[in-house]
């Protein structure tokens, strides 16, 4: 566990991280006094610093330079110094406006949060849809698309789709009537349950048959479909923090991986943390960014997350007060519908 630093070497620290998140450039002891938030001299200030680095919150470029950050002092500011900053009016509002007048799909209402999201913080944006199996069947419809295909359209409560096409022996009678009645009495069924359930619910209806174990079968391979659908949005605006192209080039190579970039957001709310930071994250290419995320629920029950990525030179208050604001408004969203 980190000892928890003085008053004045608490508030040098803080300093130090929010001039370097503004000018992006090593910061000295006479900028450090200058922001008057340190009542301390320049010497006093310098050695302080000096202190800092020896204890590994603060490290020196160059001999010259001033001093940044390390992962150990931005990790230290997140826990002990910063909180979320309340978002500005205009923020709140463009926030306010969006779930007010968002509509459509669960795809497109993630994809247009995402897109928010970048926007309130000018960091690139995360979001993972509701992996299938965990969605709350609203309604289920089959339906023919041809004379020996038909398919079966699962609503989910957060009005997301899964679909599923299956063939149809060819020759019944009276199909599309079989299909009606079949989307009824799955309905009435599966209603209120995940779709990761539909294993455990007992099917049984002579009359619908031999359509009703076909449609099962389709069923089944949507409730073993646990894949996290990953939206990135504005994935330049982390690149950009970074001068060396090949840096640029592992970066956005990572955030094409969907897989991992969801099993990262996944293991950070196990551990229960919404800040991961440099080689915490565990990923090379992604050692001089962080990572900030929150869960968005349903009735409780969390059903994805969104989050922002950016250089570990990071507004951390404006990021995580977005972060928490969005995610929450995802959730009322989903809810009220």
């Amino acid at each position: 566990m980190t000892e928890r630093l003085d008053a004045r070497k608490t508030a040098i620290l803080k300093a130090v991280v929010d001039e370097y998140v503004k000018l992006a450039e090593p910061i000295g002891s006479s900028q450090i006094a200058a922001t008057g938030e340190v009542q301390a001299s320049t010497a006093t200030i310098r050695h302080e610093m000096a202190s800092l680095e020896q204890e590994g919150y603060l490290s020196q470029p160059h001999v010259s330079a001033g001093r940044v950050p390390t992962d150990r002092g931005y990790r230290y500011y997140v826990d002990n110094i910063s909180s979320p900053n309340p978002l500005g009016s205009s923020q709140f509002s463009q926030l306010q406006g969006f779930f007010d007048h968002v509509k459509g799909e669960l795809e497109d209402l993630l994809q247009d949060t995402s897109r928010l999201l970048s926007s309130l913080t000018n960091f690139t944006s995360v979001v993972t849809a509701p992996p299938p199996n965990t969605v709350v069947v609203k309604h289920v419809q089959v339906v023919s698309i041809s004379s020996t295909f038909a398919m079966v359209i699962v609503v989910g409560s957060d009005g997301s789709l899964e679909k599923e096409v299956f063939e149809v022996p060819e020759g019944l009678v009276d199909l599309d009537l079989r299909l009606v009645e079949l989307s009824n009495y799955l309905s009435s069924e599966m209603r209120g349950k995940t779709v990761g359930e539909i294993d455990s619910c007992v099917l049984e209806n002579h009359n619908l048959e031999p359509v009703l174990s076909l449609t099962k079968d389709a069923l089944r391979k949507i409730s073993d479909s646990a894949t996290e659908e990953l939206f990135v949005n504005d994935a330049h605006k982390v690149a950009s923090a970074f001068l060396a192209a090949d840096k640029v080039e592992k970066i956005l190579e990572t955030l094409e991986q969907q897989i991992l970039v969801v099993s990262l957001m996944k293991s950070m709310l196990i551990k229960g943390q919404s800040v991961s930071i440099g080689n915490e994250i565990g990923v090379p290419s992604l050692s001089e960014c962080a990572l900030v995320i929150a869960p968005y629920e349903i009735d409780g029950r969390r059903v994805g997350s969104i989050g922002v990525i950016g250089p570990t030179r990071m507004n951390y208050p404006l990021a995580l007060a977005a972060v928490e604001q969005v995610s929450k408004g995802i959730g009322r969203h989903l809810v009220e519908g």
